[in-house]
Formats: C-alpha cells, sequence, structure tokens
C-alpha cells in the first residue's frame, strides 16, 4: 500500500519537480531536482529540503512570502536644477489613490531623509523595507484586535508589503516649495511564476518651487 503524497510507480532516475500552482501572495518555490535509486531512496536533492519519516523521505518546497517595496524621491527644480526634498513627511495607504476614503492607513509620519543611491543607480529620499534600518521601529497599523492590518508576515515597514495597491500621501511642508498634499501611487506585484521577489517600484515626485512675490508701494 502506498503511502498519501509518495509517488507511485516511479523507476530509478533523475526527476524534477516544478510548481505549477502559486498561493496567494507568494512566489514560486524555485523547481527542485532529485535522484531516485533502485532501492526508492532519494539522493542528490538540489532546490529543497527532505526529511524521512516512518521508513519514507519527504521533499519539502517553500514558498516565499512575496515582499515588495518601494523608492520615493522628492525634489523641486531650481535653475534648471533638481534639488532634493528632505524633511517632508507621508502617510502611507493600502488602497487606490483615486479612492482615499475607502484606502486604510498603514504608517503615518513618514519622513524623507538624506540622499541615497541604491544597487540600480538609482537616488531616493525614503524606502520601505530592508534597505532603511529604521524601518524596524515603524510599525504597521493594527486592527482592533491589535494584529497587523497587512497579516502577521509584516509587521513593521522593513518587513515589506505584499502584493496590492497603495499609495502616498504628503501631510507636510516645507518653506521651499508650495503645498501640494500630492498622492503617490504605486503597485507591489511579481511576475507569474516568479521565484525571486520584485525590484522595488521606483517613484520620483517633483513640488513646486516656492516664489514670493512683494509689492512695494
Amino acid at each position: 500500500m502506498c503511502k498519501a503524497n509518495q509517488p507511485i510507480g516511479l523507476h530509478a532516475g533523475t526527476y524534477k519537480v516544478h510548481e505549477s500552482r502559486v498561493p496567494d501572495g507568494h512566489l514560486r518555490a524555485a523547481d527542485a531536482t532529485f535522484s531516485l535509486d533502485r532501492e526508492g531512496s532519494i539522493a542528490g536533492l538540489d532546490g529543497a529540503t527532505m526529511t524521512s519519516s516512518n521508513n519514507a523521505d519527504y521533499v519539502t518546497m517553500v514558498d516565499p512570502v512575496l515582499r515588495g517595496n518601494v523608492e520615493l524621491y522628492k525634489y523641486y527644480s531650481h535653475d534648471g536644477h533638481e534639488v532634493a526634498l528632505p524633511g517632508m513627511t507621508f502617510d502611507l495607504y493600502r488602497g487606490d489613490a483615486s479612492q482615499p476614503e475607502s484606502a486604510a492607513l498603514l504608517a503615518a509620519g513618514i519622513t524623507t531623509g538624506s540622499v541615497k543611491t541604491d544597487e540600480a543607480g538609482r537616488t531616493y529620499l525614503w524606502t520601505s523595507g530592508w534597505l532603511d534600518e529604521s524601518n524596524r521601529g515603524i510599525a504597521i497599523e493594527r486592527d482592533d484586535n491589535g494584529n497587523s492590518v497587512l497579516g502577521k508576515y509584516f509587521q513593521t515597514l522593513y518587513d515589506g508589503l505584499p502584493e496590492g495597491s497603495y499609495f502616498l500621501k504628503e501631510t507636510g511642508e516645507s518653506p521651499l516649495v508650495e503645498s501640494s498634499q500630492m498622492s503617490i501611487p504605486f503597485t507591489i506585484s511579481a511576475a507569474a511564476g516568479a521565484t525571486a521577489q520584485p525590484r522595488y517600484e521606483y517613484r520620483k515626485a517633483e513640488n513646486a518651487e516656492f516664489n514670493a512675490a512683494a509689492t512695494l508701494k
């Protein structure tokens, strides 16, 4: 009698296991290869882990949680040059920027910092995720039961963001630029069948430079 989840009728040889359906919110597990000898033992396993129990070998493939992130560069133009805007504040929401009344607040009081450059050579002032160690201290908003509104895998901004639509809402002002209170939408997603985490979303947003006018009499 064959045990549940045990391959039936496999000949000795080399095999590949490929995941064809991926759970929502996860990446596809990498393909696993293994060899099966004439005694039914698995060897040469690559891309997965193996455990043994009750005289049977079990191959385990893991679907990583999809974790996306965003980078933001805020600036204004002065004499033909882009000038970075540190110290601008934002709130982060999950939802459609065109329907803010139905969006869920995730984190408030996010502040742009000094200019940094990512591995792709893009400059940014703020980012979610592990590129900024201070994100460990920015907790995701809680529901009435004290749980993260993004679920158990996302407790702080350091953990990244699950698949979905988001926007940053400008809340602060700077004496250098006109007040805009702009919304900056972005989407976290991965290509179908992807096994690697998606590249950071990149958003670049401009504020109009403040130009005061005075009339002398």
